[in-house]
Parts: C-alpha cells; structure tokens; sequence
C-alpha cells in the first residue's frame, strides 16, 4: 500500500525523493496510532468486546477504502508553497483509516493468540518476524512484480480486494480465539513435561537459582505457569553481561525487586525509552540511506524497497530465535565502527562521489546498525502480557524516526545532516553493549581526525536549534542506557565536528538554502572565475564571473555543444514561444531572440529566488527576449497552455542527477506535442552519470511514431573545460524526419537517429522501470 500512494502522489511534486519521505512518516505514525489502539483494546477484560470494537474499526477501514482511496489519490492536486501539509491532508484523506485498522491487526492478532491453547500461544514473538517476513515479500514484490505487470488503478484495485480478503481472515481467528480462548486444566500435570520442553530458551538455566522449581509444586494449572518461564526467559536473554566481561548499563528489562517471581515484571520508563530509542535508529537511518540514493538516481520504488527490505529483513532475524543471529551480534557491533566512521566523513564531503562504490557501503552500514538495534530490541522484550505495549514504543521510535527525517530534518538542518548525526548516535548506543577490540577503536579514532581536518567554526553559531535537537538526543540516549561521561562528552564532539566539518570540494560556499525540494548550494570559485548552483551533488548551471563572458552559456548549455547547434539553425526562422520545464540559473535563456516568449517551470521555490538574485546570476536579466518564471510541476502546469500554441518544448528538469520519470513518459510526451504548432519540436535534456534514458525516449517516439534523433557530446577537450563546458546528452523530437532536417544536413554533424528499441523500453505513467537503464559504470 505504501509503495502504491507513494508512486501515485510523485508527479503531484515533480518527482522529489521527500515524497517517499513523508509517505513512509506518515505510515510510521498511523502504525503508531495502531499499536496504542491495540494495546488499548488488549487491556479489555471482555473478549467479546475486543472483538466487536476491531471488527466495526476493520469494516470501517474497508469502506473508507472502497468509497474514497482511488479518488483521492487520482484526483489530488498540491500546493507547493505548502507541499508537505497538502501531501498529509490527501494521505490522511485517501488511507489514513484502512492503514490504521491494518496495523492494529497483526499486534492484536498476535494477543489474542496467547491465550488459546495454541501452540504459537506460548511464544508469539515470533509472529513478530512472521508479520515482518509477509511485509519484506510485499517490498520486494512491487517492484519485481507488481509494478511491472500492472498498472497504478489495477494496483489500486487489487489492494482493495486483498483488503476485503483479510477482514474474512480476522473473522476465522475470531472463531478460533474464541473456541480455544481457556486453558483446559484437565490433565496439565502430565503435561508439564512437554510443556517445559516447549520453553527451553536462553535463561532456562537461571531457572533453579531463583529458587523457582519448588513453587511448581503448588501451581494449579499451565494458564498460572505461563508467566513464570517468560519473565525468566526474558532475564535470561538480556546481554547484561557478555563473554569478555563488559557490562551493559541498563539493557536488563524489568528489575522492581517488588514484583512477584510469579507474576510479570512491570516496565520501567527507562525499559520503554530504551524500546523506542532502538527502534527510532534504524527507522531514521532507512529514510538516511533513502534519501542518499533516490536524490542522484531516481525516487522509485525499487529504490525505496532496498532500504526497506535490509529493515524489515533484520528483524525478522532479530525476532526469530535464529541461533546464529547471537554469534552475529557481538561481531556486528564490532564491525560498525569499519562502517560508521568512513560513511559520516562521504556524507558530508561537499562535491559528487562515485555512487556505484559509495552504494553498498552505506546499503551493508544500514543494515549492520539496522540489525544491531533490532537484535538489542528482541533482547530486551517483555513478556507476552506487555507484547502489545512493546509494540507500542517500538512504533512510537519508528514514528519518531520518520518524522524526525521527513517533518523536522529539512527545518532544522541546512544540508542532510541528520544523517550522519544518526549514525554518529546509532554507534554510540550499540558500543555500550560490548567491549571493542583496538581496531574498532582506531577506526573511530581516525574519523574523528577526519572530520578535525575540514572544521570550520564560522557557521557555529547559526544553526542552534539543529545542535539543541542533536544534544537532546544525545543526553536521551545517555540517560537511557546509563552512559558514562567520557562517552557522551566524545560523542559531543563528534557532532560538533561532524556539523562544523566543510571542504569545498568546488570553491568557497556563498549560499546553502534546503526545502521540501533538496538542498541547494550557491558555491564561488575564485580559481576559475565562475559561479555555480548545485542541487544536492549535482552541477546545476554555471556562469562566468568576467565580465565579457557574463552572457556566454556554459556546462551543458554551451555553443559548441549540442544544445548551441540546435538552437543555431533553430533561430534562423521565425519561433515565437518556447517553454521550458526546469530553470536550474537560466541558462538557457541566453538563447532567448527579441521577438522570442519564454517560459520556464519550476517546482522548487528556491531555485527562482537563486537564479533571479543578480549577486548570484544573471542570465534570465540579461536575457533578449521576454522571460517568464512559473511556479509549479512543468507538466502540470502545462496543461493550462492553449493547443497547437508553442514552437519548442525543452525538458531539462532534475532533482539533483535524479530524473522525474513522469516527465519522460509517453502519456507526457505526447501532452508536450498537443501544445506544439505543427512542426513545433521537443528537445530532452538526458545528460546523467547513472542512467541511460535514450532507449526510453526512443520506444516513446516508436510508440507514437516520431522521428528522434540524439547527440551525445562525450568528449570534451581541456581547453574547453577550462571554459567551463562538460559533457552532455541532447535527444531532438519531431512529428516527421523533415522537420529535423535542418539539424541532421549540418556539415559534419554528429546528431544521429535514435536506434530502434524493444517495446519493453517504453515508459507510460502506469509502469516504468529502471533497471534496463541503469548505466554499468
């Protein structure tokens, strides 16, 4: 369900990675929601009553699903002054209700269970790692299966079915509770055997030192013995204390030395701290790592599902009394610093990296810290009669983690910080679970002197309620695992370098403004004489700072590169208006005639103050002809531009390298040829280091049968980069060959036809993937 409202909201906010963002906040808190609406319930006497109050909440859901998902969700528009409240208006609208009774299913289903006769009644943790495993089959399902075989409304659909599917199931484990919901106390005695034997855990052994053995005798029943081995199962698999002799401060559950031995031990309030602060790690770390990828590759579900399945794949690990997961423990907290370290130095270089060799290095730290946090939490669970308070701050912490990144990150930091800052945290609670060797030690050691050789102290003033946020957490955890001094002091530290550390990769940094949209950067190189615009790791438009080359297009834009060669011929007839979806500094405007209309869409606030600031850029100010700046999607904008009405549509839009697939469709293809006069033309901008999107427009225009040709200015000589221009990828659309004509017939021209592609290439607002695209090197 996530990955079907994410994907049908993107094109409402031109494909920006922090719509997955705020969908999977959102999701986290109505699991939230669900959980304390669960763990309400299960603390009713009655069963009858728990099962008719989540039957009308389950039927309710279903209706509001059937009346209203596919409505909202196809017929939603956004403001993008206020982009992530309108998003949240629409989720809480179109399936704020079905999720929420969704999620109080699994926890409730999980209690009524323990008390039948089940079998699974005596541990139904491990539904836990079930629930998990059906949820990592759906994440990896949608974009291996789902999303390629049927549409977004097909989806939609088909989820509406499954729904009603499932109210069908609650209502068979009703029956079955009901039937088997008392022990039968005939009998029991034979069986305590067999019943022991079914509760040998980790802890057993502590069994007869409590002095425990003697109260059997006196028991009743099995219902009376249930209690007994789980808050002994649950003292004995709490790492209070490892092979090496370091001690854990605090990560023993439950220890009111008041509680009866027969009776189970009540949380504390440091018990659920600890429960959510183990979980809101890895849930923030997800959304990290998220982020990091979807902002220079694209924001699609394949994308969002790895991250996502690493965590649901760790607990489902954590929670399965795997025996081999209590070796990986300890070797994995060990490890985390070889990972930890070098991430947070990457992540806050200014400048672009090669993402093939960065990937799994931040996949495999995600899903070590990931599996670290999750193993601690199936350590410290409660016994079965507080299963579904345990779940309850476990999805309080994953709320938290989620809104943390999503809602707080973008208003609090100026760059991506939260990201490195989580894994700075994250590393400093699991350490305090075992003792390191030196080399995890030396690790460390080196990233702190990382990150002491790029501090720079002029901006440490300016961000206090980022430090007051980060130093909140810190003292959170610090209090929660009882941690010494020495280790909060360095952990401090830590933070204050990590949030002070800048290298200037491209020069001397004038502006860093982040929105909904990314982060953008204003950067002066002296050295060159140029100023750039970069949008995450991604050069964005650059201009001269001489003042006899102020007017002079250069990256992408150049005159000797292609786009200088279409627009060469293009001028020499008349071409009144063009339109142009992306603005990046305005680059493209130098190619504006006096006689010319143009009108550039962007979807980024921000980035139209920044090209309009002349103490940045000039070229929309300079420009010769009359120039427009929209504010919105390009394609949604578009819709309001009379047919038959324009000459030339540029598509030159990205959220850092990241292309907004719905851009590039051929439902958007061809909405661009319905406001072209007859011989109008498109021209897309496909420069990128991580895809290769000609295939895709080549099946587009086979499909709608357009003739395109393409140049690929690979080659760049020195002379020409020292003047600022870079490689580039230009793809031409025409109706018919001969309105190309005048490009191709150049002397010496290095546009060719775009080959012929398969129609698996070809992308439709309902199914596109990128798999077939992604660049080998």
């Amino acid at each position: 369900m996530q990955f079907i409202v994410a994907k049908s909201l993107l094109p409402l906010l031109g494909g920006t990675p922090a719509v997955w963002n705020v969908c999977q906040a959102f999701f986290q808190m109505m699991l939230l929601a669900g959980y304390g609406y669960a763990a309400w319930l299960s603390d009713r006497p009655s069963l009858r009553s728990q099962f008719w109050i989540h039957g009308a909440v389950a039927i309710g859901g279903g209706l509001a699903l059937w009346s209203q998902f596919n409505q909202v969700l196809s017929q939603s528009t956004i403001t993008v002054d206020r982009p992530l409240i309108t998003l949240l208006q629409i989720l809480f609208l179109g399936v704020a209700l079905p999720f929420f009774a969704l999620s109080a299913t699994a926890p409730l289903l999980q209690r009524w269970v323990s008390q039948t006769r089940l079998d699974l009644g005596k541990d139904p943790y491990v539904l836990y790692a079930a629930s998990n495993a059906g949820s990592l089959l759906g994440v990896l399902g949608y974009p291996g299966a789902i999303e390629p075989l049927f549409s977004l409304l097909e989806q939609r659909q088909f989820w509406q079915l499954g729904y009603g599917i499932e109210l069908l199931l609650i209502g068979a484990c009703v029956l079955i509770t009901w039937r088997d919901r008392n022990w039968n106390s005939a009998g029991d005695s034979n069986n305590l055997e067999q019943f022991l034997q079914s509760k040998q855990q980790p802890g057993l052994e502590n069994f007869e030192s409590l002095g425990d053995f003697k109260k059997l005798e006196n028991l009743e029943n099995l219902e009376e013995l249930t209690t007994l081995p789980e808050q002994l199962t649950t003292l004995g698999n709490t790492p209070a204390s490892s092979k090496n002799g370091a001690v854990v401060n605090r990560l023993t559950f439950a220890s009111e030395p008041e509680s009866s031995p027969n009776k189970p031990l009540q949380p504390t309030w440091r018990d659920r701290l600890q429960w959510a602060l183990f979980a809101f790690l890895p849930a923030s770390l997800s959304l990290g790592v998220t982020t990091y990828v979807t902002t220079d590759l694209a924001a699609i579900p394949l994308f969002w599902a790895i991250p996502l399945s690493l965590y649901l794949l760790t607990y489902i690990v954590a929670f399965s009394n795997w025996r081999w997961s209590a070796i990986a423990y300890p070797l994995s907290i060990a490890s985390l610093p070889l990972l930890v370290t070098p991430l947070v130095f990457w992540s806050r270089l200014d400048g672009a990296q090669n993402l093939w060799v960065m990937l799994p290095f931040h996949w495999l730290g995600f899903a070590i810290a990931a599996f670290v946090c999750h193993q601690t939490l199936a350590l410290i669970k409660p016994s079965v009669t507080y299963l579904t308070q345990f779940y309850f701050w476990i999805a309080l912490g994953g709320a938290l983690g989620g809104s943390f990144n999503a809602i707080a990150a973008p208003s609090l930091f100026s760059t991506t910080q939260e990201y490195p800052l989580i894994l700075i945290l994250t590393l400093l609670s699991v350490i305090n679970s075992h003792r390191l060797p030196k080399w995890s030690w030396i690790a460390i050691g080196l990233g702190l002197g990382a990150l002491l050789a790029g501090i720079n102290f002029n901006h440490l003033a300016d961000y206090w309620a980022a430090y007051c946020v980060a130093f909140g957490l810190l003292a959170s955890i610090g209090w929660a695992l009882q941690l010494r001094k020495t280790k909060i002091i360095s952990a401090g530290l830590a933070i204050i370098l990590m949030m002070q550390f800048s290298v200037g990769l491209r020069g001397e940094v004038l502006l860093i403004d982040r929105s909904f949209f990314g982060v953008n950067r204003v950067v002066r190189d002296r050295s060159r004489q140029v100023m750039s615009l970069l949008h995450g790791s991604t050069l964005h438009g650059q201009q001269s700072l001489l003042p006899q080359r102020r007017d002079r297009p250069l990256t992408y834009f150049t005159e000797t590169g292609p786009i200088g060669e279409f627009f060469a011929g293009f001028n020499q007839s008349r071409r009144d208006r063009v339109a142009v979806l992306g603005l990046g500094i305005g680059t493209l405007a130098s190619y504006a005639q006096p006689d010319q209309q143009w009108t550039f869409y962007e979807i980024d606030p921000t980035v139209k103050s920044i090209a309009q600031n002349p103490a940045y850029f000039s070229f929309l100010e300079l420009s010769k002809g009359k120039v427009t700046v929209e504010i919105g999607d390009g394609r949604l904008k578009m819709q309001t531009v009379g047919d038959r009405s324009l000459d030339l549509v540029i598509m030159d839009a990205f959220s850092s390298d990241s292309i907004p697939v719905h851009l590039i469709t051929r439902e958007a293809i061809a909405s661009y040829l319905n406001k072209l006069t007859d011989r109008g033309l498109i021209l897309v901008n496909i420069t990128n280091r991580y895809l290769d999107l000609l295939p895709v427009l080549g099946a587009i225009s086979q499909d709608l049968r357009l003739t395109a040709i393409h140049r690929w200015d690979l080659r760049v000589l020195e002379a020409e980069k020292a003047i600022g221009k870079t490689p580039s990828h230009w793809v031409a659309i025409a109706r018919s060959p001969q309105d190309l004509n005048w490009l191709i017939d150049r002397p010496q021209t290095q546009w060719q036809p775009v080959p012929p592609q398969p129609p698996s290439q070809l992308w439709t607002d309902d199914r596109s993937s990128l798999l077939s695209v992604i660049r080998s090197r």
